[in-house]
């Protein structure tokens, strides 16, 4: 085994490389690699794992090893299943279709529901909508082996709970509790939708950003942050997601957050203790900077939107967030639902299609919502990022994404953080508290 910190490097090396594969899945699946975790076999083989396990238990001393453990088991579970990855991008987003309705040619499944979300009207979303679903199988089959393939490959690297290893919470029955508890305080929140193509239509916002560029630049985003936040920082920051509604917004925010977390680490500590392979800190900062569209003083004082203006929009946009993080609690609650028995689809299809406020076919099931690994840590962080709102409001104020102080806060807790920590039963409830206190606000 390598000494502890040519370790973290290496990590660190090889989980850029799977992150820069994924990025390059999403914009161009052809363009991947099949193997991108070829050239870093010391950190992501099972035998190296097995061994640094081992290690983590004899050698106490070290804090490394036990740290590295996590990293290590994502790194090894990557290499396992990103061929079906791959597959299930090409099947989504590659491979043609011919299709007779709304138009006759060759789309792919991802091209369709692009069409569902950029089509103005209505006739048109219900047609692609009913194209997609006659086309989506393929689609369906190939996430639908990604799912059990992950499950498979959980069980021979050595039988670990994917629940604990995904989640940032102390007991998995925690994570469960959770996605229920959103589902239950946010059931009034979401009206319902004569469909499932509405339901998504409503979900962007196409109305209710007034005040925002009209155009996403990171440039912009960037004059958003309070003073001195990103100061001596390098963020890993995603190109803008396009311009759709104020989901995309709120998206580009959250991004963002994200990144800052990700890269405020203290000089000299190893990665593998301060960030988790799915971390929470990463996930709340998240949740933090993508709710600003919904904070009414933020509207009034970067957009400079009326003050009645600015509460309507920003109750608007919260509802577009809790919207959703229902879905975020349906991927969660999803996990529940072996996708080895019988029945897996159609069990899937209610849980979203309750979570949508309409009803979903068991044809579109692991296709409409997608779903992945990050879908716990994501529910998670969002829920506790709304504890995380009231805390920097009663210190900060309002206005807090204007203090002076604000960079020094969120910089010190940054600092903090360790990868170690998991949300605890008082963390779970609080955050479901200042959830409720936000619905009852609306």
């Amino acid at each position: 085994m390598i000494e502890p910190y040519a370790l973290d490097r290496a990590i660190t090396s090889a989980s850029l490389a799977i992150r820069r594969a994924r990025e390059t899945l999403r914009a161009e699946p052809e363009a991947s690699p099949e193997r991108p975790l070829a050239g870093h076999d010391r950190v992501s083989r099972r035998d190296e794992l097995v061994e640094l396990a081992d290690l983590a238990e004899r050698r106490a001393d070290e804090p490394m090893w036990p740290a590295a453990v996590p990293h290590v088991r994502e790194l090894v579970l990557s290499r396992a299943t990103f061929v079906d990855e791959r597959r299930e991008a090409l099947a989504r987003a590659v491979d043609l279709h011919t299709i007779e309705s709304p138009v006759r040619g060759e789309r792919t499944v991802a091209s369709m529901l692009d069409a569902v979300m950029v089509s103005r009207v209505d006739a048109l979303v219900e047609a692609w909508a009913r194209t997609l679903e006659d086309s989506a199988r393929s689609t369906q089959t190939a996430a639908h082996f990604l799912l059990r393939r992950r499950l498979e490959a959980a069980r021979l690297i050595g039988d670990f709970d994917l629940d604990r290893h995904d989640s940032p919470v102390a007991e998995p029955a925690l994570l469960y509790k959770l996605a229920r508890g959103v589902l239950d305080l946010t059931s009034d929140v979401v009206p319902p939708a004569r469909s499932w193509e509405q339901a998504i239509v409503a979900s962007i916002g196409r109305t209710g950003h007034e005040g925002f560029p009209g155009k996403l630049t990171t440039r912009w985003l960037a004059s958003t942050l309070p003073e001195g936040l990103i100061d001596g920082l390098a963020p890993d920051v995603k190109a803008p997601p396009r311009l759709l509604g104020a989901s995309s917004f709120a998206r580009a925010l959250a991004d963002l957050g994200g990144a800052i977390a990700a890269a405020d680490i203290p000089r000299g500590l190893p990665r593998c203790i301060a960030r988790a392979p799915h971390d929470l800190l990463i996930a709340r900062r998240a949740g933090l900077f993508g709710a600003l569209v919904a904070h009414a003083p933020f509207l009034r004082r970067k957009l400079e939107l009326s003050r009645g203006a600015a509460r309507d929009q920003a109750s608007a946009a919260e509802r577009l967030l809790l919207a959703a993080l229902r879905l975020d609690a349906a991927r969660v609650l999803a996990r529940e639902v072996d996708p080895r028995h019988e029945g897996a689809q159609e069990r899937t299809a209610e849980i979203v299609s309750r979570a949508m406020g309409a009803v979903v076919p068991p044809k579109l099931a692991y296709v409409v919502p997608r779903m992945g690994p990050g879908d716990a840590v994501r529910l998670v962080g969002g829920v506790l990022a709304y504890s995380d709102r009231e805390r920097i409001v009663d210190a900060l104020d309002d206005d807090w994404f204007a203090s002076p102080r604000a960079a020094d806060l969120l910089r010190h807790a940054h600092h903090e953080h360790r990868a170690a920590f998991r949300a605890g039963e008082v963390d779970i409830d609080g955050s479901l508290a200042a959830l409720r206190r936000t619905v009852d606000g609306l």
